[in-house]
């Protein structure tokens, strides 16, 4: 494991860990407002939504970036 992984996942085993709505309250805003939609187009639309919309976060020392919600 090099220093800078090390690093990482130490700052990762000492955070608090948190959850966070966000990309469920996108998904749901979506969902709701294109009701006549058909279920394939609403579900398309709602992810193509959270893409648009939520929030991105970059942690310090991170080559390859990813989250599943802003905290």
């Amino acid at each position: 494991m090099t220093a800078r992984t090390k690093r990482i996942k130490q700052r990762m085993l000492e955070s608090e860990p948190t959850i966070s709505s966000e990309r469920a309250v996108l998904f749901t805003e979506y969902i709701k407002g294109h009701p006549a939609d058909s279920p394939i187009t609403r579900l398309a639309g709602a992810f193509a939504h959270v893409l648009d919309n939520m929030t991105i976060r970059i942690e310090p020392e991170e080559l390859i970036v990813g989250n599943m919600g802003p905290t």
